[in-house]
């Protein structure tokens, strides 16, 4: 009923006309707003018509007029100035009541729900507190806003860059690609212009003009140049991108060595200990089955019958079996723990390690062997040394060697005893491959210098007989000069006899002549008798002479060592 207009009355109002028509004046005092109003009509016409009335209520209710209007304010102005025409219709002022109730009643209910009476100020009150708020949140947003805003800014300010760079980027390889494209169109045409003016002065019987000639040469020139870049910067990348592929397939590799060296590591471990556990097994096995032999000898023993003596020999020799027993539990004890020990040590070192661990220790035995041998024929020679100083020495020695076989003992166990087979062996071997290398050698270098010194009287009588050659050489030139000669002169006299046989000789000649040729400039050039050869043999000749220095030397060396 609101949004109802007056253009368009509703049924209802028009029978209300219907009906009221005939009795206009009973209507009119019926709806005359002045003979009798209401409370709320006064108030909403002091709102609307505040000179009228002037009064307390005015300065009240009209305070603020302007600011908050209500909605249907213009309707009941409307209303105000229509009830002063006597003729208007009953229709409009009926439809300006009507709203103006309805609004009175809006206004009411809100007053109500905002606190009742004087509940327009509270409101007022709530709404002013209410915009303050307002305000304050809307600064404290703006100044976060403030605060995050630098941080934005920048941020901003790197994607812009970023883009930037991107669409120049982008920009610069569109070129490149262009000038490329246009290079090759260009190269293309060139290509295409010269091969057509080359075919149309073809075609004319025309040589080329100097001009175009320096033309097509330097674009000739530019168009190998631009080839020569492009295929640079081609193979550039190509190499570029090989590099890449080659580190990868390296990376690749490296990891499946590290993983196959993990497992290789891992079985080599393992077959380590199943070899150390046999051994261990074996052994374990001989000392109870040497157990079980006594036992059985001692059984034997007591059934034959045997004195006190006997009893007392066999307790003594059995006490003696289980300390024996005992310490070998002990070494062997000792030289697992020594070879565990050493294992851990080697672990992730490799085999190297180990074998020049057994190297070193090899080679600390020999030193220690050849010192005394030393020292024993130094004392022998010098004759100074009696026989209590040697025992003296003897018994050192003897007490040092059971130190470090306890020490080799608690390190190796008891491979030590089959290590030492086995380095006896070796000794023994290398010692047999030496004097055979030694023998080999002294057979070569006698080869070399019997070689040098044939070389030596070749060369000396080459040098002899050179000066006879050279002069050699000038007379048979001479000699093929003249005959050259008279053979020009025969066919200018024009003589024709003879010509097979002359033939003949002349190829005989040309053979003759072809292999002395031959010979001299083999020898020239470092042939048989060349100077380049004999400074070579020289060299080989000198180097004969200090393998035979050395060989001597070895052979007073290995006599004095057998001495």
């Amino acid at each position: 009923m609101i949004l109802l207009s007056k253009t368009q009355p509703s049924p209802r109002q028009d029978r209300a006309r219907d009906k009221t028509e005939p009795r206009q004046d009973r209507a009119r005092d019926k709806t005359e707003p002045e003979t009798r109003p209401s409370p709320r009509q006064d108030r909403a016409r002091d709102k609307t018509e505040p000179e009228t009335r002037p009064g307390p209520r005015q300065d009240r209710d009209t305070a603020e007029p302007e600011t908050r209007p209500s909605p249907g304010q213009d309707l009941a102005r409307d209303t105000a100035e229509s009830e002063t025409n006597t003729t208007g219709t009953f229709r409009k002022r009926c439809i300006s009541c009507i709203i103006l109730v309805l609004n009175v009643l809006k206004y009411e209910f809100k007053f109500k729900r905002e606190g009742g009476e004087g509940g327009e100020e509270r409101g007022e009150e709530r709404e002013k507190s209410g915009r303050r708020e307002g305000k304050r949140r809307e600064g404290r947003r703006r100044k976060e806003g403030e605060e995050r805003g630098e941080g934005r800014e920048e941020e901003k300010e790197r994607k812009g860059e970023e883009k930037r760079g991107e669409e120049e980027r982008r920009k610069r390889e569109e070129r490149e690609e262009k000038e490329r494209r246009e290079g090759k169109r260009r190269e293309g045409r060139r290509e295409k212009d010269g091969k057509e003016r080359r075919e149309e002065r073809e075609e004319r019987g025309e040589k080329r003009g100097k001009r175009e000639g320096r033309e097509e040469k330097r674009g000739g020139e530019k168009r190998i140049k631009e080839r020569g870049r492009r295929e640079g910067e081609g193979k550039r990348e190509e190499r570029k991108r090989e590099e890449e592929r080659r580190e990868e397939r390296e990376r690749r590799r490296e990891e499946e060595e590290n993983q196959e060296g993990r497992e290789e590591r891992g079985e080599e471990k393992e077959r380590e200990e199943r070899k150390e556990r046999e051994r261990r097994r074996k052994e374990k096995g001989k000392r109870r089955g040497k157990r079980e032999w006594r036992k059985g000898e001692e059984r034997r023993r007591e059934k034959e019958g045997g004195g006190k003596e006997k009893e007392e020999k066999r307790r003594g020799g059995e006490e003696k079996e289980r300390r024996e027993e005992r310490e070998e539990k002990r070494i062997d004890e000792r030289g697992r723990r020594g070879e565990e020990r050493r294992r851990e040590e080697m672990k992730g070192r490799g085999e190297k390690r180990k074998g020049r661990e057994e190297r070193r220790r090899e080679k600390e035995k020999r030193g220690e062997r050849a010192r005394e041998e030393r020292k024993r024929r130094e004392g022998e020679e010098k004759g100074e040394e009696g026989e209590e100083r040697r025992e003296e020495r003897e018994r050192r020695r003897r007490k040092e060697k059971g130190k470090r076989r306890g020490k080799r003992m608690e390190e190796g166990g008891g491979e030590e005893k089959r290590k030492r087979g086995e380095g006896e062996k070796r000794k023994r071997r290398r010692e047999e491959e030496e004097r055979r290398r030694r023998e080999e050698k002294r057979g070569e270098e006698k080869r070399i210098d019997e070689r040098g010194r044939r070389g030596e009287e070749r060369r000396r009588e080459e040098m002899k007989g050179r000066g006879e050659k050279r002069k050699g050489r000038e007379e048979r030139r001479r000699e093929k000069e003249k005959r050259e000669g008279r053979e020009r002169e025969r066919r200018g006299r024009g003589e024709k006899g003879g010509k097979r046989e002359e033939g003949e000789e002349r190829r005989e000649e040309r053979r003759e002549e072809e292999e002395r040729r031959r010979e001299e400039e083999r020898k020239e050039n470092g042939g048989r008798g060349g100077e380049e050869k004999r400074k070579r043999g020289r060299g080989k000749r000198e180097r004969g002479e200090e393998k035979r220095r050395r060989g001597e030397g070895e052979k007073r060396r290995e006599g004095k060592r057998r001495e």
